[in-house]
């Protein structure tokens, strides 16, 4: 039962996968043959272009047969209109490349000289083959061209215009560091830094407290606290086994231990330096790899 469960399985699955791979062929086909029929009313287009224009160039040459030139531009005038219908039924009116391929089409509309205007068609032709080509990529890449022409918009620019891509990193950087920087001080927290550097410092010395600001030095920490045992003993009733004690000294250095001097000085300059460094290394490090990509550019003849 297991097996024929997972054959059944099996021929879903495939089914499923062969029902789709037919569905993306016949919706290729489909682009394809439209794209092709784009390109031949194009073609068709331009050529009557021409053809008009000739005409309108006879009529001002020949006034004497202006009634059968006339008769040829009216025809002429309307074969040209089906393809122009016929192309823009064909192009997308939500696509700015299509609609800006229907506004070079409508300049050449108008038959204001004797030839057309050959700057106005080389523009035409120019967009007309982005069209086509972006329309062939679709049919191509299928499903992935959205993020493939995203992709490519983002290395190359719209329209053959390249991206600025220093100002961008510059700007990017720039967002980064403050980010990183401002996130450093907050986690650090330099007020409790400094409040921690400022706190005192207790030493006991048999039941009594001695306070001293954190930042005093240990030497000023080893008089005060000597200074301290001395009158502390002095005030003791003296016996014999007083010349066992330890001196001041010694006692001192016991009740003060591992002690050293706080400072927000070090802390401090430890966030500043986690702060600035980072983004420092990535300039530096930008500099770098944009020296080293300098290095292949092809030589100069």
């Amino acid at each position: 039962m297991g097996t024929l469960t997972s054959i059944l399985a099996v021929l879903g699955v495939g089914s499923i996968v062969a029902a789709f791979i037919g569905w993306r062929a016949s919706i290729s086909n489909h682009r394809q043959a439209w794209i092709n029929a784009l390109r031949d009313d194009l073609a068709t287009f331009l050529r009557d272009l021409e053809t008009i224009h000739v005409i309108v160039d006879r009529q001002f040459r020949n006034v004497a047969e202006n009634v059968q030139n006339e008769e040829d531009r009216k025809a002429a005038r309307v074969a040209i209109l089906f393809v122009y219908w016929r192309i823009v039924l064909r192009l997308n009116r939500r696509q700015k490349p299509h609609t800006d391929l229907r506004d070079k089409l409508d300049a050449l509309m108008t038959v204001a000289s004797r030839t057309p205007d050959r700057t106005k068609i080389e523009d035409a032709i120019d967009l007309a083959r982005q069209v086509l080509k972006r329309e062939w990529d679709v049919t191509k890449y299928g499903s992935m061209a959205t993020p493939i022409f995203w992709f490519k918009e983002a290395i190359h620019g719209r329209a053959g215009r390249s991206m600025n891509w220093a100002k961008g990193l510059f700007r990017l950087w720039i967002v980064i560091a403050i980010i990183w920087i401002a996130g450093t001080v907050i986690i650090s927290n330099p007020v409790q830094i400094y409040n921690k550097a400022s706190a005192p410092v207790r030493f006991t010395f048999k039941e009594n407290t001695l306070e001293f600001p954190g930042d005093t030095s240990l030497q000023t920490a080893k008089g005060a606290v000597a200074t301290f045992i001395r009158q502390y003993r002095a005030k003791q009733p003296k016996n014999v086994f007083d010349q066992f004690d330890q001196t001041p000294e010694q006692e001192t250095a016991s009740v003060i231990g591992n002690y050293q001097p706080k400072s927000a000085l070090y802390p401090i300059l430890w966030m500043l330096g986690a702060a600035v460094v980072p983004p420092l290394f990535l300039v530096v490090l930008a500099l770098v790899m944009s020296w080293v990509v300098k290095g292949f550019r092809p030589l100069r003849k």
